[in-house]
């Protein structure tokens, strides 16, 4: 049986990290589903977890049956989970091999684990993203250009989901799987350079990269508190701006504000209309632009336009269809 030899300093750093996200943990029957792919992250996350919380922490590995081994790797984190006495789960899912086939892959994955979860009774799910991860992620983000919402990288929060190690480097997770003499599994895809992600990785990588991740990790969290402030000042400016008749949505009085609560407020009013909607972060400015300027324009399915200070966004006339050739 692997012994679960954690270092006191790492073992007080991931249970503060934990009370902090879970303040509640420890005062009810608080059951956590850990995410395993069996790779050095998720089985130091697996271990932590274990060493703190024995008898309510279960795994579960999401084979997505993109490649021949993965079935095998599900069986190994199995063999481990039962030698550690975890219970662990299963579940093969089926990705759409589209253009991004990463994105499809995480959505279908967390769709597997809340079903997991919700099964077994399972109040939180942990994620093993950490450091070096956040700091792909915000460099990834700030070569597409994002604004301060996607300049905080991961949230260590997002509903039942717990990210709990955003402030350990791979490094460490790597060292405790060291201590525990598990061998994690080396996922190939982490070497594809077809993946943005695996470019930056290996750029950031290079020895004479002066970026720190853990730097990086305390300035996520100050954007993302900075976003926070942000968010909640924009619910007050949204109660005083804006009026709603039917299914019509009006901002007054918009021209004065800072640009970020123009961009805030606007993206409301057009989830209100077509919660489905994409606009990148040029389309918003173009948007802002025309309704300044006084255009009549249209965005999906909206039609927007500024008539004496007022925005407005409603669904735009259906168009009459086209008649048919003889």
């Amino acid at each position: 049986m692997p012994k679960i030899l954690i270092k006191p300093e790492i073992s007080q750093k991931f249970l503060k990290n934990i009370v902090q996200l879970i303040p509640i943990l420890g005062q009810d029957n608080n059951k956590l589903l850990i995410a395993v792919s069996g790779g050095p992250d998720s089985l130091a996350l697996m271990l932590l977890a274990q060493h703190h919380f024995t008898g309510n922490v279960m795994a579960a590995t999401i084979d997505h049956q993109l490649r021949s081994e993965a079935a095998q790797e599900a069986d190994y984190v199995a063999q481990i989970c039962s030698q550690i006495g975890m219970p662990h789960f299963i579940e093969k899912i089926t990705v759409s091999r589209n253009a991004n086939i990463q994105s499809s892959a995480r959505a279908e994955r967390y769709k597997a684990l809340h079903r997991i979860a919700d099964a077994q009774n399972g109040q939180w799910i942990l994620t093993a993203h950490h450091a070096d991860d956040q700091l792909e992620t915000m460099m990834m983000r700030l070569a597409r250009g994002s604004g301060i919402d996607g300049l905080s990288g991961v949230r260590p929060q997002n509903g039942n989901i717990i990210r709990p190690l955003l402030n350990f480097t791979k490094d460490e997770l790597q060292q405790i799987c060291d201590d525990a003499a598990i061998a994690p599994i080396i996922d190939p895809s982490n070497q594809n350079v077809d993946f943005d992600r695996v470019r930056f990785r290996n750029w950031l990588s290079q020895p004479q990269t002066p970026i720190n991740a853990i730097s990086a990790a305390q300035s996520a969290h100050a954007l993302q508190q900075a976003n926070d402030a942000i968010s909640w000042s924009s619910d007050i400016l949204w109660a005083q701006h804006h009026a709603q008749s039917n299914d019509i949505i009006m901002l007054k009085n918009m021209e004065k504000l800072p640009h970020i609560y123009q961009r805030r407020l606007v993206l409301r009013a057009i989830s209100c209309i077509e919660n489905d909607v994409k606009i990148r972060g040029e389309q918003l400015s173009m948007i802002i632009e025309n309704l300044l300027s006084m255009k009549k324009a249209t965005i999906g399915d909206i039609i927007y336009y500024n008539k004496q200070s007022v925005w407005t966004f409603e669904t735009a006339p259906k168009r009459a269809p086209r008649p048919q050739k003889n």
